[in-house]
Protein backbone atom coordinates (compact mmCIF):
# COMPACT_ATOMS: atom_id res chain seq x y z
CA UNK A 1 0.00 0.00 0.00
CA UNK A 2 3.29 2.54 0.76
CA UNK A 3 4.56 1.61 -2.36
CA UNK A 4 1.28 2.73 -4.28
CA UNK A 5 0.83 6.08 -2.68
CA UNK A 6 4.37 6.90 -2.96
CA UNK A 7 4.25 5.74 -6.36
CA UNK A 8 0.91 7.94 -6.89
CA UNK A 9 2.48 11.05 -5.48
CA UNK A 10 5.51 10.51 -7.89
CA UNK A 11 3.45 10.29 -10.77
CA UNK A 12 1.27 13.35 -9.55
CA UNK A 13 4.86 15.18 -9.25
CA UNK A 14 6.00 14.60 -12.25
CA UNK A 15 2.67 15.78 -14.00
CA UNK A 16 2.65 19.12 -12.87
CA UNK A 17 3.22 21.72 -15.43
CA UNK A 18 6.95 23.30 -15.69
CA UNK A 19 7.86 26.13 -14.16
CA UNK A 20 10.75 27.96 -15.48
CA UNK A 21 13.69 27.55 -12.95
CA UNK A 22 14.76 31.36 -11.24
CA UNK A 23 16.09 32.04 -8.33
CA UNK A 24 14.84 32.17 -4.64
CA UNK A 25 15.33 35.69 -4.57
CA UNK A 26 13.91 37.24 -7.42
CA UNK A 27 10.97 39.45 -6.79
CA UNK A 28 8.56 41.63 -8.59
CA UNK A 29 8.28 44.53 -6.93
CA UNK A 30 5.51 47.17 -7.00
CA UNK A 31 6.05 50.82 -5.77
CA UNK A 32 2.72 52.63 -5.22
CA UNK A 33 0.77 55.14 -3.97
CA UNK A 34 -2.53 55.19 -1.64
CA UNK A 35 -4.04 58.04 -4.01
CA UNK A 36 -2.84 56.05 -7.26
CA UNK A 37 -6.05 55.54 -9.17
CA UNK A 38 -3.71 53.36 -11.93
CA UNK A 39 -2.70 51.18 -8.61
CA UNK A 40 -5.74 50.89 -8.04
CA UNK A 41 -7.14 49.83 -11.29
CA UNK A 42 -4.30 47.64 -11.68
CA UNK A 43 -4.90 46.10 -8.20
CA UNK A 44 -8.67 45.48 -9.58
CA UNK A 45 -7.55 43.87 -13.02
CA UNK A 46 -4.65 42.32 -12.13
CA UNK A 47 -3.76 42.75 -8.53
CA UNK A 48 -6.82 40.07 -7.46
CA UNK A 49 -5.50 37.22 -9.45
CA UNK A 50 -1.66 37.83 -9.67
CA UNK A 51 -1.03 35.04 -7.07
CA UNK A 52 -2.58 32.21 -8.70
CA UNK A 53 -0.69 32.53 -11.80
CA UNK A 54 2.50 31.30 -13.37
CA UNK A 55 4.43 34.51 -12.89
CA UNK A 56 3.57 35.14 -9.33
CA UNK A 57 5.34 31.75 -8.77
CA UNK A 58 8.67 33.11 -10.41
CA UNK A 59 8.13 36.45 -9.32
CA UNK A 60 6.33 37.04 -5.98
CA UNK A 61 5.03 40.48 -5.67
CA UNK A 62 6.15 42.55 -2.78
CA UNK A 63 4.34 45.89 -2.59
CA UNK A 64 6.33 49.25 -1.52
CA UNK A 65 4.89 52.58 -0.24
CA UNK A 66 7.01 54.86 -2.57
CA UNK A 67 6.95 58.02 -0.79
CA UNK A 68 7.76 56.44 2.87
CA UNK A 69 11.46 54.94 3.66
CA UNK A 70 12.74 51.83 1.69
CA UNK A 71 13.64 49.05 3.34
CA UNK A 72 16.85 48.62 3.48
CA UNK A 73 17.25 45.47 0.77
CA UNK A 74 15.43 47.89 -2.16
CA UNK A 75 17.69 51.33 -1.19
CA UNK A 76 19.74 50.22 -4.37
CA UNK A 77 16.49 51.00 -6.57
CA UNK A 78 17.01 54.91 -7.64
CA UNK A 79 14.70 57.48 -9.55
CA UNK A 80 11.23 55.21 -9.04
CA UNK A 81 9.04 58.57 -9.26
CA UNK A 82 5.90 57.23 -10.79
CA UNK A 83 3.45 55.15 -8.98
CA UNK A 84 2.85 52.29 -9.82
CA UNK A 85 6.58 51.16 -11.03
CA UNK A 86 7.60 47.22 -11.38
CA UNK A 87 11.18 46.33 -10.27
CA UNK A 88 12.10 42.59 -11.61
CA UNK A 89 14.71 42.12 -9.25
CA UNK A 90 16.97 39.13 -9.51
CA UNK A 91 20.04 38.31 -6.99
CA UNK A 92 19.05 41.93 -5.08
CA UNK A 93 19.31 44.21 -7.90
CA UNK A 94 17.31 45.59 -10.20
CA UNK A 95 17.28 43.40 -13.28
CA UNK A 96 14.13 45.32 -15.29
CA UNK A 97 11.49 47.86 -14.36
CA UNK A 98 7.86 48.67 -15.64
CA UNK A 99 6.85 52.00 -15.22
CA UNK A 100 3.19 53.00 -15.31
CA UNK A 101 0.35 50.93 -15.99
CA UNK A 102 -2.00 51.70 -18.74
CA UNK A 103 -3.68 48.29 -18.99
CA UNK A 104 -3.56 44.50 -18.93
CA UNK A 105 -1.90 43.76 -22.03
CA UNK A 106 1.00 46.26 -21.50
CA UNK A 107 1.60 45.03 -17.99
CA UNK A 108 1.21 41.11 -19.02
CA UNK A 109 3.81 41.50 -22.70
CA UNK A 110 6.02 43.68 -20.71
CA UNK A 111 6.33 41.42 -17.70
CA UNK A 112 6.28 38.10 -19.89
CA UNK A 113 9.22 39.89 -21.74
CA UNK A 114 11.09 40.52 -18.37
CA UNK A 115 10.52 36.95 -17.53
CA UNK A 116 12.01 35.83 -20.87
CA UNK A 117 15.10 37.85 -20.47
CA UNK A 118 15.80 36.73 -16.59
CA UNK A 119 15.18 33.08 -18.19
CA UNK A 120 17.42 33.88 -20.81
CA UNK A 121 20.06 36.04 -18.83
CA UNK A 122 19.54 39.41 -20.36
CA UNK A 123 18.17 42.42 -19.41
CA UNK A 124 18.61 45.54 -20.23
CA UNK A 125 19.63 46.67 -16.52
CA UNK A 126 20.09 49.23 -14.68
CA UNK A 127 22.54 48.58 -12.15
CA UNK A 128 25.28 45.74 -12.92
CA UNK A 129 23.82 42.69 -14.82
CA UNK A 130 23.70 39.77 -12.13
CA UNK A 131 25.04 36.61 -13.13
CA UNK A 132 22.78 33.91 -14.20
CA UNK A 133 22.91 32.20 -10.81
CA UNK A 134 22.93 34.34 -7.56
CA UNK A 135 25.85 33.40 -5.11
CA UNK A 136 24.88 33.17 -1.13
Amino acid sequence: MSRVVVLLALVLVAARPAVAQVSGGDRLVMFEEKSCSYCVVWDRRVGTIYAKTDEARKLPLRRVELNVSRPADLRSIKNVHVAPTFVVMHCGREFQRITGYIGEDQFWGLLDAALHSLEAGTAQTRSPKPSSGCKA
